[in-house]
């Protein structure tokens, strides 16, 4: 079986185009495709932004391009040449295994930024990375790439990490940083899912920003380490469950819903094991707005209800005193000390813009 690294893309899972071909592939993209119908059809999408990502849909679903490449090149400060990100379409993806080496790979200086969950604060300090082109994986937001990346201060040492660079060149910069907040506080759900100690525990990829200063526009790119093996998506953010479906991913999405009092729900839940990537959270109107975590796929409430709607308990759920979801009349049982503070403040002054 060929490797992968399972790191997807926001709304839309990392899929190779070996991986798409296959039936399993095939299946999920037809499923994303009637939900992403069923968005339109209650307004959470406007008709523009459906007949875009359908168009990435196909296009994974049958590997073609509809529109001419004319990607070009730009000479950094350092005398080479890098891919412009400014691109009718991106780059053809080269399904493969990570680089032995990157000697020879262009270094470029970027920043890169970190959050912290417990203050709801960004920080960011001077790095080095090299970028391997072209992407081994693509998703239907995101471009994957292999690379290198050195801290100035070897807080991150080296090692081969995925670099996500969005398809769209021009994609609101507020996204990057929503995407890491929302991985980051996955991360910390998935600490106090293990605090109960279930039959397996789980765990998110830590995740991080780099601005990319010596490119046009000072772009961002997600980072995070590379996780080799099988890369499987469980369930998604409006109603989808994998056939093949194991009790552990789908308990932790239940437990972060009774663990928070139903405030907020943690799905599209991918990865490789139970090391997951690139999940989304539904927040209800009831969080502060400055907690509720806007990310693309949040579906607020009516993305709970579907998530209630074909959820099924399983041991897991029973085991960690979950409330069954179909029953309107018992009651929360499982202990929660969940605050909306616990999200943090996330003041958009942070966050810097382009150049």
């Amino acid at each position: 079986m060929a490797t992968s690294s399972g790191h997807g893309s926001s709304g839309g899972g990392t899929a190779t185009a070996a991986a798409a071909a296959t039936a399993g592939g095939k299946a999920e993209i037809l499923e994303k495709l009637k939900s992403l119908k069923e968005l339109l059809d209650q307004d959470y999408i406007t008709g523009t932004e459906y007949n875009e990502r359908k168009e990435q849909l196909i296009n994974q679903l049958t590997g073609t391009q509809t529109r001419k490449s004319t990607t070009t090149t730009t000479r950094t400060r350092s005398g080479s040449t890098l891919s412009s990100l400014i691109s009718d379409t991106p780059p053809k993806v080269e399904p493969r295994a990570p680089p032995a080496s990157f000697e020879g790979v262009h270094s470029e200086h970027c920043k890169l930024w970190v959050f912290d969950p417990d203050s709801g604060k960004w920080s960011n300090e001077p790095a080095t990375v090299q970028i391997f082109e072209p992407p081994f994986a693509r998703g239907a937001l995101r471009l994957c790439y292999y690379c290198n990346l050195i801290s100035n201060n070897n807080t991150k040492p080296g090692g081969v990490y995925v670099a996500k660079l969005s398809v769209d060149p021009y994609e609101e910069r507020l996204t990057y940083f929503t995407d890491i907040e929302i991985q980051t506080y996955a991360k910390v759900f998935a600490d106090r899912f293990n605090g109960y100690n279930p039959p397996k525990k789980v765990d998110f990829i830590k995740a991080f920003l780099l601005e990319l200063d010596e490119r046009p526009r000072s772009p961002l790119c997600g980072v995070e380490k590379f996780i080799s093996g099988e890369y499987r998506k469980h369930n998604n953010n409006f109603g989808y469950v994998n056939d093949e479906e194991r009790n552990t991913p789908q308990a932790f999405s239940h437990f972060t819903y009774e663990a928070s009092n139903h405030q907020l729900l943690i799905c599209d839940i991918q990865g490789v094991g139970d090391v997951y990537t690139d999940p989304q959270i539904h927040t209800t109107e009831s969080l502060p707005l400055s907690t509720r975590l806007q990310g693309k796929g949040n579906l607020g409430t009516r993305g709970l209800q579907k998530f209630e709607e074909v959820h099924q308990c399983n041991p897991i759920c029973r085991y960690l005193k979950c409330a069954p979801l179909h029953s309107r009349t018992l009651r929360l049982t499982l202990p929660t000390d969940f605050r909306p503070s616990m999200l943090g403040r996330r003041p958009t002054a942070q966050y810097p813009q382009s150049a």
